[in-house]
């Protein structure tokens, strides 16, 4: 064998592998896996967020009230200080516990929520001749999302996934299509985002109310204690 052939026979397996490379179900494992890994890291975040966020309720600096006694604590200026100072730790606080939740919103409700809406308009890309939505009342197919669609029927599965079964109790729709249960795949991705914005919502809500709670809380108690000092004398 001589290079000529080498060559040709290198040049038909690397033509092989370049349209191995570059065929749609190479494409698709691509896109999902790139989106397997935003998720993953999307979720790492938010946990790490949730974790902080949790630490500020057993974290004295934040809900444990600070002693306020000293020989000049009866006079009048010295107690507006102390109070200007426990407003702005008060400021500082709802601050870090607010962006800290909107945080974990944004990695675990927010971001998950532009990937489905991405997955819902071009879920057919992935799953060819299979649409993702019906119509809710004839079951039709929907061929082409429409932009209101995509948005309402996103709203929608939002809503579901964070006001648990108030939706499906009241009856109650934003939308006029619904997830197509022949797209199994799809379906069982819609189920799960369900889970995901659901879990997440309530960790940043009940655990930022719990905080804003205990701050507070601490805070009005020290308030309290040195309001009790004016007047007194040491």
């Amino acid at each position: 064998m001589d290079w000529g052939q080498i060559w040709a026979a290198l040049s038909f397996v690397a033509e092989g592998l370049w349209i191995t490379i570059i065929s749609g179900p190479a494409q698709r494992m691509y896109v999902a896996g790139a989106a397997v890994v935003i998720l993953w890291l999307a979720f790492w975040a938010a946990v790490s967020r949730r974790s902080t966020l949790r630490a500020i309720l057993t974290d004295p600096a934040y809900t444990k009230a600070k002693s306020r006694r000293g020989p000049k604590a009866f006079r009048d200026p010295t107690i507006d200080g102390y109070l200007h100072d426990i407003a702005i730790r008060e400021r500082q606080a709802l601050r870090r516990i607010l962006g800290l939740a909107g945080q974990i919103l944004s990695f675990g409700v927010l971001l998950p929520t532009i990937m489905f809406g991405l997955a819902t308009l071009h879920y057919q890309w992935f799953h060819v001749g299979m649409p993702a939505l019906v119509e809710s009342q004839t079951l039709l197919p929907v061929p082409e999302v429409s932009a209101w669609q995509l948005l309402t029927y996103v709203i929608d599965n939002v809503l579901r996934g964070g006001l648990f079964d108030l939706m499906e109790v009241f009856r109650l729709h934003s939308t006029t299509v619904t997830n197509n249960i022949a797209a199994y795949p799809y379906s069982v991705g819609v189920f799960i985002y369900h889970l995901y914005v659901e879990g997440f919502l309530i960790v940043a809500v009940a655990t930022a109310a719990h905080a804003i709670f205990l701050v507070r809380k601490a805070l009005q108690e020290e308030r309290r204690i040195v309001n009790a000092q004016r007047g007194v004398k040491s």
